[in-house]
């Protein structure tokens, strides 16, 4: 926004260690003594106090990110293996993921925030390895399930296996292959139960036909300038598309059975190439805009619908909007304003009616953010004001150290409690507890059961009155059961062919 100050402070090789944000960057304090304050002090402020996260008195400058490099020696290759997003003032008060290298410069471990500091939690660790050509061959995620992956002569990816999903149990570790034509575009796709999609191309390398595992087939045509004019679904239901001499789309017809047109959807644009209007027999829009591109008004003609509708917009010197305006037919409608912090935040917006428009609630909803810029609190009121006498609702947001979303309270204007939700993690940032006001909904600690592949197999609620959930999946990630109800196994194209009812 208007007057924010970002600044990077490099090492000598040019790396930005750290940044800082603000709106005043000029000191009350001569620090580099050459009898001027500007920007300057700050500057030689930052050299003297490195281990700082806000500004000398007088500057509203803070410590939003760091990083190091080569593990903090001199004269490393440059790597990143520290990185800090800060979330508060602290100067612990940062979320840290850590990099490690091989002898090659290869990333093969990224170890992320610790969500608890010291306690119980560990951070989560996602490791790689590599062939001697560089390209990763094993992937484990936190939980250290290993995914791998194969490659051919040429370096194409032919194979992906996946975790086994229940470890012991019936199911295999799902692998997907992959095949390629003699000029290495890629001719078919095996799914990890067998099913078949296939592709074809033309001379130019366009695909013209692709095939599923029933033998239905996507039919596409292309004109001299390799744009599509047609498309032909597998129900045998063609679009085509006309382009005018710019080769934008400026017709999109329907045909049925027997290629009779039965919808067209029309484009326009002006002479700067920029939407002008869009159009079918159901509705028409049409679009204005600033000599910065920006749409300014946004006019909906709807069949059967008399008035017209416009939309019309403002903008910052930024780009963000700050003002959406509605009238419906001669009626002024609603005005909606937008503002914005110095980091270009959406921090407040206000709602209101026109005089001599159409009656419309004034309300006005107010945000606040952490350094990390997540929300930290929404709060709602019933008028353009924000004073406490109208206020209608708080939303508190509360985060692990690994920046993941563990509270949320909304409170009244008294501040008691309307609603409150906890949610807890694991390793790989799954949800696996859910806490709330309301018993019925309460999810026990490791509550949630995934296998390795991250479906959900469980749920297991704290209310004696509600039943808990079982899922299970076949190699494919298909469901084939849920809370003992058996579904029909996936027939050919992963089609569903019975849920267990009906």
């Amino acid at each position: 926004a208007d007057g924010t100050i970002a600044w990077n402070v490099l090492d000598a090789r040019g790396l930005v260690l750290s940044t800082w944000v603000g709106t005043d960057a000029v000191p009350t304090t001569d620090y580099n003594s050459d009898s001027v304050l500007d920007v300057g002090d700050f500057r030689y402020w930052l050299s003297q106090n490195p281990t700082a996260t806000t500004g000398p008195a007088g500057t509203s400058m803070f410590l939003v990110s760091a990083a190091i490099y080569d593990y903090g020696n001199d004269g490393g290759d440059g790597l990143v293996t520290e990185s800090r997003q800060y979330f508060d003032s602290g100067v612990n008060d940062y979320y840290a993921t850590e990099y490690y290298y091989d002898w090659r410069n290869r990333l093969v471990e990224m170890t992320g925030p610790d969500p608890d500091g010291q306690g119980q939690l560990a951070s989560a660790v996602t490791s790689y390895a590599y062939d001697n050509l560089d390209r990763m061959i094993e992937e484990t995620d936190p939980l250290e399930h290993v995914t791998t992956y194969a490659y051919d002569d040429l370096g194409r990816q032919y194979r992906i296996t996946q975790p086994d999903p229940d470890g012991e149990g019936d199911l295999q570790s799902p692998v997907t292959n992959y095949f390629y034509d003699p000029v290495g575009r890629l001719a078919s796709l095996v799914d990890p139960v067998g099913n078949t999609t296939s592709w074809v191309y033309d001379g130019l390398g366009r695909m013209i036909e692709e095939t599923n595992e029933l033998d239905d087939t996507r039919y596409f045509e292309y004109d001299d300038a390799g744009n599509l004019i047609q498309e032909t679904d597998r129900n045998g239901r063609a679009t085509q598309y006309g382009y005018d001499a710019l080769g934008r789309i400026v017709e999109e017809d329907w045909l049925d059975s027997q290629e009779n047109v039965i919808w067209t959807i029309s484009h326009a644009y002006d002479s700067a190439g920029r939407l002008e209007s869009v159009g079918d027999d159901a509705a028409e829009y049409e679009y204005t805009y600033d000599d910065a591109g920006r749409v300014l008004t946004e006019m909906q003609t709807i069949a059967g619908l008399a008035p017209v509708m416009v939309f019309a917009s403002q903008y910052d010197g930024d780009g963000n909007r700050t003002q959406l305006a509605a009238a419906i037919g001669e009626n002024d409608d609603f005005v909606t304003d937008y503002y914005y912090d110095y980091l270009d935040r959406l921090d407040r917006i206000e709602q209101y009616g026109v005089q001599g428009g159409n009656a419309v609630a004034e309300k006005r909803v107010d945000l606040t953010y952490t350094l990390a810029g997540q929300f930290d609190t929404i709060t709602r009121y019933k008028d353009l004001d924000g004073g406490s006498g109208n206020l209608v609702m708080t939303g508190t947001y509360g985060y692990d150290l690994a920046g993941r979303l563990t509270g949320l309270a909304y409170t009244d204007p008294l501040s008691a409690t309307l609603r409150g939700f906890g949610w807890s993690y694991d390793a790989a940032s799954r949800i696996i507890g859910h806490d709330s006001d309301i018993a019925s909904e309460d999810v026990a600690a490791n509550g949630y059961g995934y296998d390795a592949t991250n479906q959900l197999t469980s749920a297991d609620y704290t209310d004696a009155n509600r039943d808990d959930e079982s899922f299970a999946y076949d190699e494919n990630g298909n469901r084939t059961e849920a809370n003992g109800q058996t579904y029909g196994v996936p027939g050919a194209a992963n089609r569903l062919s019975t849920d267990g009812y009906y």
